[in-house]
């Protein structure tokens, strides 16, 4: 028997197991939610798609261990004829890419509307060659499980991420609200799906939830937590990222060895090192790759968008319908894992479906309508979140507090201390979006040395890899585009949103591999023109690239590397110490109850099933419409005043205290109090943990 052979293959079934379950489920609550099923109701869905989506993956088990090769070894899958540029054109593109990198390395221009113009010119006259190329011969797909030394790589380069991923210290308030609709799932099972706001529990409309419409992945978590009996924290932070965090290096090595097998270990391992590397320093695959790879975006972003490209690829080249039934499920679980998915899923996948189809006008026009055939589910569900979306933004907000509006509260609002303000992002930045100019700057390297590189190489097979980079550049990278289209549609996030299309894994993963397997071409192609003895100095120079890049990275964020990883693991990733005020907090308080609680605890309590309101918690959802103008001024000011409370002057708390009675709070956590403060706030102390007190007021 061969191990790695069967090993390999039980990957592949497992993991198509996982992708058709966020399929189905997806789909089904797609259907469940206008039908108004409770969460109870929907738990019964799970007997037939569990058993469904069993024998779609026993039926698609060679999912991710396909190779592609020729229909006949008579017409081998080689150069027909050269597609080397002419000179001319292969420096015009490099000159143009030289002052796209200058342009960004001086930091100018952070739209990035020049740069990318420049680079775009450079990257259509790259692809101005390929139209003709000759290589639209129709390949199969066949069942060829990666070498056995591969396999054992992959499995170290699997086992290494999981360890990386239980040693990362990072934590982020972002968590609170898709924690709180597994919270409020398990806690109202007998609501409609994801109706109940349970981060201020005053019976609001669950106003957040119409950003994140249709994901089915946190009911995922909590259908696993309802059947296990397991903590919803425990499988949301641990057991879920562990688990998928596996697949991350064979998805990325399933699409680069239908280009290279030779070189697709090291280019998968490139990809993720430079990920790994990128640390927290922007808002792409980095940000979320290790540190915060439990949440849906990171399943979008590192597994199901890769997958798309691969499902796409295959299917594009072998126009079988097996692999495009793959692509309408991998398009449908972008959807399910990330709100986002709905649109970038399509995307991506348009853009392989023009860089792999044959540039013919046939049959480009038919793979795009079937594009559109197994994407309606998508654009229906999209076009149902946009209606959210404004129904939210119509919304008429509430006044819970009916005293916020008193003549005597503008003295105590005028007294408050200053409430804390959130970092202004800059979202219009290109630059931002990276991380900063130079992260830009050695990503934009790889590329467009790989497309010079490859581009000077006699092989026509290469025609893929030209395209298909050079497509991804000139459409995802356009930030001119994802300003135009977030003004168009009012989605401000859609800024940066719009650049997740970009399979970055796979980009910096296929770049690697052109370099290194177009080495010696590119040396021929160079010394042929210039001096011959230069020759093998030119042979290193896309290794040394990639060395350089790694290097330059690793230098640029060494030490915030340093504070994104501890020294034991940690395997619930909130502040600690905050979670367990807000677990106690829970425990000591009922329906009656109006909660005021320091920012970190008041951040983590939305995360726990609980019966009390609360009064705020994390900034961020001010921006929806949940109460009215004043109240969420006096809202913002009594968290103030809890913020700071021990730095409050006699003439605050005696404020302080007035708003605590209007507010009707019983219980407030916070820091320890001296005893002056207690009395001045008839407070007192029923538990503590976590270095946190828990107060009652007295009557």
């Amino acid at each position: 028997m061969n191990l790695p052979r069967v090993f390999s293959l039980s990957i592949s079934i497992f993991f198509a197991l996982i992708l058709f379950v966020i399929t189905f489920t997806s789909i089904a609550l797609w259907v469940a939610q206008p039908l108004n099923f409770t969460f109870h109701q929907f738990s019964y869905a799970f007997i037939l798609i569990l058993p469904l989506s069993t024998w779609c993956a026993w039926r698609s088990r060679y999912a991710l261990v396909t190779a592609l090769q020729p229909i006949s070894a008579t017409k081998p899958y080689a150069a027909a004829s050269p597609i080397t540029p002419p000179l001319n054109a292969a420096f015009t593109a490099a000159a143009l890419f030289i002052a796209c990198l200058l342009f960004t390395l001086l930091n100018a221009n952070s739209a990035f509307s020049y740069s990318w113009l420049l680079g775009a010119l450079g990257c259509g006259v790259l692809l101005l060659k390929t139209t003709n190329s000759s290589v639209q011969q129709q390949e199969k797909g066949q069942f060829a499980p990666p070498p056995s030394m591969h396999t054992v790589g992959l499995c170290i380069t699997s086992l290494s991420l999981i360890v990386l991923y239980l040693f990362s210290a990072s934590t982020n308030a972002d968590d609170t609200h898709f924690v709180s609709y597994v919270a409020g799932l398990l806690q109202h099972p007998n609501s409609v799906l994801f109706s109940q706001d349970v981060i201020f529990n005053e019976s609001l409309p669950n106003h957040i939830f119409a950003l994140n419409l249709g994901q089915s992945w946190e009911l995922l978590i909590a259908f696993t937590a309802s059947v296990t009996g397991a903590n919803h924290l425990t499988l949301y932070y641990f057991a879920a990222p562990c688990l998928l965090l596996f697949f991350v290096p064979w998805v990325t090595y399933a699409f680069l060895r239908i280009f290279s097998e030779k070189h697709a270990l090291l280019g998968t391992i490139v990809a993720l090192v430079f990920l790994i590397f990128w640390s927290t320093n922007n808002h792409l695959h980095g940000y979320f790759f290790i540190p915060r790879f439990f949440q849906g975006k990171a399943l979008l972003l590192m597994l199901f968008v890769p997958l798309v490209c691969t499902y796409t690829l295959l299917w594009c080249r072998t126009n079988q319908a097996q692999y495009l039934l793959l692509t309408g499920a991998a398009i449908v679980a972008c959807g399910g894992v990330s709100s986002t998915g709905l649109y970038v899923a399509g995307l991506t996948a348009g853009i392989c479906v023009l860089a792999f189809s044959p540039w013919r006008a046939l049959p480009l026009l038919r793979n795009f309508c079937l594009l559109a055939i197994i994407s309606v589910p998508n654009i229906v569900m999209l076009g149902v979140v946009k209606y959210n979306i404004d129904q939210t933004k119509a919304y008429a907000p509430v006044t819970i507090i009916e005293s916020v509006l008193s003549e005597g509260n503008s003295a105590e609002l005028s007294a408050s201390p200053s409430p804390s303000t959130q970092v202004q992002r800059s979202i219009h930045s290109m630059y931002w979006l990276f991380g900063d100019h130079y992260s830009l700057v050695l990503i934009l390297a790889l590329l467009f040395g790989a497309l010079i590189v490859t581009s000077a190489s006699f092989r026509e097979q290469n025609a893929f890899t030209l395209r298909w980079l050079g497509l991804i550049f000139i459409l995802c990278f356009s930030h001119p585009l994802a300003s135009f289209l977030a003004n168009v549609s009012g989605l401000g996030n859609l800024i940066w949103r719009y650049h997740w299309s970009t399979p970055l894994s796979l980009v910096i993963g296929l770049s690697a591999i052109a370099l290194l397997q177009n080495a010696k071409g590119f040396a021929d192609f160079m010394s042929s023109r210039s001096m011959p003895a230069i020759k093998p100095a030119l042979i290193y120079l896309p290794s040394a690239l990639i060395g350089v890049v790694l290097c330059a990275l690793l230098f640029l964020n060494a030490g915030l590397l340093k504070n994104k990883f501890g020294t034991s693991p940690m395997t619930i990733k909130v502040p600690t110490q905050a979670m367990l005020a807000a677990s106690e907090t829970t425990k000591l308080t009922s329906k009656n109850d109006t909660v005021l609680a320091q920012a970190l605890v008041s951040q983590m309590l939305p995360m726990l099933p609980r019966d009390a309101a609360l009064i705020a918690s994390r900034p961020l959802y001010w921006e929806h419409p949940y109460f009215t103008k004043a109240e969420i001024t006096f809202r913002r000011a009594v968290q103030a005043y809890t913020d700071n409370i021990n730095t409050l002057t006699d003439q605050q708390l005696v404020a302080y205290r007035n708003m605590l009675l209007q507010a009707n709070v019983t219980v407030v956590v916070t820091f320890p109090l001296s005893q002056k403060t207690t009395d001045a706030l008839s407070l007192h102390e029923v538990s503590k943990a976590g270095g946190y007190n828990i107060y009652r007021i007295s009557e």
